[in-house]
């Protein structure tokens, strides 16, 4: 709910809307109230001094980067990721892009993929018939 609140809705589109809240970093939240599956990228590159709660990877030049791809069924909320700043400044630069599709398609619905058995951050969650909006992130 923080995140609808304190947040900006970056992108909004035939239901989907895609939420982030930038205190002391990041949050990035995809809420799907469309009767389709949407698929999600995200790049989150140029990462200095932050800790991020997904797949964060290092290029052979030292630089930190998290690319994700996810796959939200319809009707369901998803904390993509929390970066949180250390102290001292940090930076990042963010990307991303959203779109509708008819099926959940082939291949993990997660990459890099959600923690195993269950992870209760990042699950694609129920948004209880809230259409337009109003999840709980």
């Amino acid at each position: 709910a923080h995140v609808l609140r304190s947040g900006q809705c970056g992108t909004r589109s035939q239901g989907i809307s895609l939420w982030k809240l930038a205190e002391s970093g990041l949050i990035v939240y995809l809420e799907n109230a469309s009767a389709h599956f949407v698929e999600l990228n995200v790049e989150l590159t140029e990462l200095f001094n932050m800790n991020v709660s997904r797949g964060v990877q290092a290029t052979a030049t030292g630089e930190l980067n998290m690319h994700s791809r996810d796959i939200i069924p319809p009707m369901h909320g998803m904390v993509v990721f929390v970066a949180a700043a250390m102290p001292a400044g940090h930076s990042y630069r963010f990307t991303s892009r959203f779109l509708p599709r008819h099926d959940e398609g082939h291949g993990p619905a997660h990459n890099p993929p959600l923690a195993e058995p269950v992870d209760t951050l990042h699950s694609p969650f129920y948004l209880d018939g809230k259409a337009g909006g109003g999840g709980a992130a």
